[in-house]
């Protein structure tokens, strides 16, 4: 719901970058645990992944047991580094399996491909901290 009270969704192929701003109590953590829940709520572990990353050590460590999980989430910024430089060379595995399907979205690829691919959502809890 936005500020106005209004309904809001997104489609998370069609929108594959977020940034989430705003001052101290303005509401960032209450948005990005929606986000999740929602997207918990709609996908099953084999259609969705997270990455979580938390260099404070205080938002997502609720979600450590969360089946969805890739690996538990991050709290040390070199590793936060590490995983996102190899996040971003399995991203480009992932466009080449596309190419080679002929799709151009993960839907697409899994509606023409036996082998399913989930979607993985990273998520960077005080992106400025690392």
């Amino acid at each position: 719901m936005d500020i106005y009270g209004t309904w809001k969704s997104i489609d998370l192929g069609k929108a594959p970058h977020m940034l989430i701003g705003g001052g101290t109590g303005s509401g960032k953590s209450t948005a990005v645990h929606g986000f999740i829940c929602s997207l918990i709520k709609h996908n099953n572990a084999n259609q969705l992944r997270f990455i979580m990353i938390d260099p404070k050590r205080v938002e997502l460590n609720y979600y450590r047991n969360l089946e969805h999980l890739l690996c538990p989430p991050i709290t040390d910024p070199q590793t936060a580094v590490a995983m996102l430089d190899a996040i971003a060379d399995h991203m480009d595995k992932r466009y080449s399996l596309l190419e080679q399907e002929t799709a151009r979205d993960i839907e697409s690829y899994n509606q023409r491909s036996r082998q399913k691919l989930p979607y993985i959502v990273v998520i960077v809890d005080e992106l400025a901290d690392l």
